[in-house]
């Protein structure tokens, strides 16, 4: 088969951005618990690619004087805005801070803090602050607020109508008080400039287990602005028993139509992944089920599927199992006319490989995903020139000895990009670039 080998160039590694001198005006340093505010688009100060410093990276994020920054947030969250700048949103000292770079990841901006008052944040693997843009230079944040309860949050939601000058005062988007589980947000914008919000919600267990009635995992739910984020929708449910630990995706679609997947439970506990359909405050396509692989397991597994649709609406997705008929990452098209999983392949069968991402750019589709080999972890890549049907060999595009984030792909409109923060090299952008080469897939990659 003709597929395509890598040539995976790395744009850039942030500097370590821990200026903590900085000319003028108070450091974040100085006041991690009261961070200045100022305008995004225009901050004076900048956080440096190639600056040498006396100590580790590792050594520089320990210490409380570090300023927050792209290398040290543990969970950063990449979004590329219309104009072409790379932003990230991450949390840090119980503050959502957003910072851009105009030159791929060579140098950003001073972080500027979303929320005033610090909350405590969920910020990891799975659960992330995140970063959405309006059509007329709306700031869209969301995030999940820890509550007192364990494993319980409130989906958080603010926003800037000046370019970042200022910042809503922080809201909950949640419409009842149970001290339940509202976990995993996920935000998107349809093409009629609707904002969703998505996220896991157990309000339905909670009222199940005072009824002393089964109810297994959580419930997905939503809630649609259509003021651009001044006043939200009632929440809707999209559907019972959904994986209670496991993010969720949503892609946006033409004709106003946004398209979730998650990890399902369906009975015996297998966790399969499902889809619907979200157009404004109504669920036009009730859930239907993507995978069959019958992962039979009553426990967490911390690994939610990734989608991206193709500008003819096939959604390609990936997912990891643990076990079932086929353990390991998954790849899968899926035809949503005919709710038919029209091609799937075993991406990686090792039992050190995790956390899949998918990009589709027009029928070029690209699958990166982590494994541990050795004592590194590896980042490795494969691309389809057919929207899905046969697949290039592997290839290592980084690799760290120490601990790592997830990483993402990315796309500015016509390049792909490949995000990744590690705990040695700080923040990382890659991009990726091919030529042809004649090769077949070896499905464990090994």
């Amino acid at each position: 088969m003709t597929a395509s080998e890598f040539h995976v160039a790395s744009v850039a590694r942030c500097g370590l951005a821990t200026l903590l001198l900085m000319p003028g005006g108070i450091s974040l340093a100085q006041s991690p618990d009261q961070p200045t505010s100022g305008k995004v688009a225009q901050s004076g100060h900048h956080q440096h690619a190639g600056d040498k410093q006396d100590q580790s990276l590792e050594q520089t994020c320990a210490s409380p004087f570090s300023l927050p920054s792209a290398n040290c947030a543990k969970a950063p969250m990449p979004i590329f805005s219309k104009d072409g700048r790379l932003w990230l949103s991450f949390a840090s000292h119980g503050h959502v801070y957003l910072t851009y770079s105009s030159n791929l990841g060579q140098d950003f901006s001073a972080p500027v803090a979303v929320n005033s008052t610090p909350e405590l944040i969920y910020a990891d693997k799975e659960n992330r602050p995140k970063l959405a843009f309006g059509s007329k230079g709306e700031i869209y944040v969301s995030w999940t607020r820890k509550r007192a309860a364990k494993y319980s949050g409130e989906i958080r939601f603010s926003r800037s109508l000046d370019n970042g000058a200022t910042f809503d005062a922080p809201r909950s988007v949640i419409d009842e008080g149970a001290l339940s589980s509202h976990r995993f947000d996920n935000m998107a914008i349809d093409d009629q400039g609707r904002l969703y919000l998505a996220w896991i919600d157990k309000r339905d267990k909670v009222s199940a287990d005072a009824a002393d009635k089964v109810y297994p995992g959580a419930a997905v739910y939503y809630s649609v602005s259509g003021d651009g984020g001044k006043t939200f929708s009632p929440n809707i449910k999209v559907v019972d028993n959904s994986c209670e630990c496991c993010r969720m995706k949503m892609e946006v679609a033409k004709g106003g139509r946004v398209h979730a997947l998650w990890r399902n439970i369906y009975p015996d506990f297998a966790r399969d992944n499902a889809t619907a359909i979200l157009s404004g405050a109504s669920v036009v396509k009730k859930a239907v089920r993507v995978s069959y692989d019958e992962w039979q397991v009553d426990a967490c597994p911390h690994h939610g599927p990734d989608i991206s649709l193709d500008p003819s609406g096939r959604m390609h997705t990936t997912w990891f199992n643990g076990g079932g008929k086929r353990a390991g990452l998954v790849y899968g098209r899926f035809n949503g006319e005919q709710d038919l999983l029209e091609y799937d392949i075993s991406i990686d069968s090792s039992a050190s490989a995790s956390h899949p991402r998918v990009l589709a750019i027009g029928n070029t589709v690209y699958i990166a995903w982590k494994r541990f080999v050795g004592d590194a972890t590896e980042i490795r890549l494969l691309k389809s020139l057919d929207a899905g049907v046969t697949w290039s060999s592997h290839q290592v595009v980084a690799n760290t000895k120490n601990e790592s984030d997830q990483m993402f792909l990315l796309s500015d409109g016509s390049q792909p990009y490949l995000s990744w923060r590690t705990d040695d090299e700080g923040y990382q952008l890659f991009a990726l670039e091919v030529r042809q080469v004649n090769r077949a897939i070896d499905a464990n990659n090994g």
